[in-house]
């Protein structure tokens, strides 16, 4: 609440979110009405890039970041990340005929 009183006082034209997905989207959600603000936009961990506070996978011009991130964080991300990957081969093998 005190973070919500913050944002209204300061009355901001964007507030960036940087939470874990899907922390960030439910977040955003469920404060839209009682922030009034025009825009949110949820950054995930840019900035902790920025930061310094966590490492950019080289894997990401590869298109491999996901697995980078996985062995990073093994517990929170394991279960989703397999999913979106069966999915994902699963559509392109659809794809293929």
């Amino acid at each position: 609440m005190e973070v919500e009183l913050r944002i209204q006082a300061a009355a901001p034209d964007v507030v960036w979110v940087g939470l874990s997905t899907p922390k960030q989207e439910r977040s955003m959600f469920e404060h839209r009405s009682r922030l009034g603000v025009p825009a949110m936009a949820g950054v995930g961990a840019a900035f902790d890039f920025i930061a310094g506070t966590a490492k950019q996978a080289w894997m990401q011009e590869n298109g491999l970041e996901w697995f980078f991130r996985l062995t990073q964080e093994p517990q929170r991300l394991c279960h989703r990340k397999a999913g979106d990957r069966l999915q994902v081969t699963g559509e392109r093998r659809e794809n293929r005929g």
